[in-house]
């Protein structure tokens, strides 16, 4: 007469031999993900690469300050433009910080309004002016549908000499940041370079 196992044995053979079959199935995995995962990590890699180059190819347009001459007097007033060139690139508008040396010059205001608009966009948003720090912001802004692309004048800002010395006045610019100056182009910042300037007082 055939003797048969006990049901318990028969539990103790499954879950056994279902560990060891999956301990072989987990190594196989490891082995072979020595080659899925550096795959799949590399084109991630890859795909930023090309993401961040077709961004850098985007930047073309140059802010630039400027005005007639580099020297000026104690007490003499001159305007400061803000030119853009935009190259190839159609914009839609513009986000500007300028940090100018409040100690020997000041801003010269008309009515609270401290900026001559240009001939590039006419709408003008968040204007803001510290005369203690030195600190301008404003925004242009297209109208729906509307773009410009070439070279023009953002707007001219007066200042006044107030001390002898050099004087400067520049964009605040840092590539890659969206809390300075910015050139948009459907929400893409195509700013290549700002240009700024310094000046004499006499």
């Amino acid at each position: 007469m055939e003797k048969k196992l006990p049901f318990i044995y028969w539990m103790v053979f499954i879950i056994i031999t279902t560990i060891f079959l999956s301990a072989i199935g987990y190594n196989i995995f490891l082995t072979s993900s020595d080659y899925i995962f550096p795959l799949v990590s590399s084109l991630n890699v890859k795909s930023k690469v090309e993401k961040s180059q077709s961004l850098e190819k985007e930047r073309k347009a140059v802010l630039t300050l400027s005005s007639q001459k580099k020297n000026y007097e104690v007490g003499q007033t001159f305007p400061v433009k803000i030119f853009l060139n935009t190259m190839d690139a159609e914009i839609d508008g513009a986000d500007i910080f300028i940090k100018y040396d409040s100690g020997a010059m000041e801003v010269l205001e008309e009515g609270n309004n401290f900026l001559q608009i240009g001939n590039i966009f006419k709408n003008i948003a968040g204007k803001e002016i510290n005369k203690e720090s030195g600190l301008i912001k404003f925004s242009i802004l297209s109208e729906p549908k509307e773009t410009f692309h070439g070279q023009g004048e953002i707007a001219a800002i007066n200042f006044k000499a107030l001390k002898k010395g050099a004087a400067n006045i520049s964009f605040i610019f840092i590539p890659g940041s969206t809390a300075d100056c910015n050139v948009s182009r459907k929400g893409i910042d195509v700013l290549l370079a700002a240009i700024n300037n310094t000046y004499i007082i006499e």
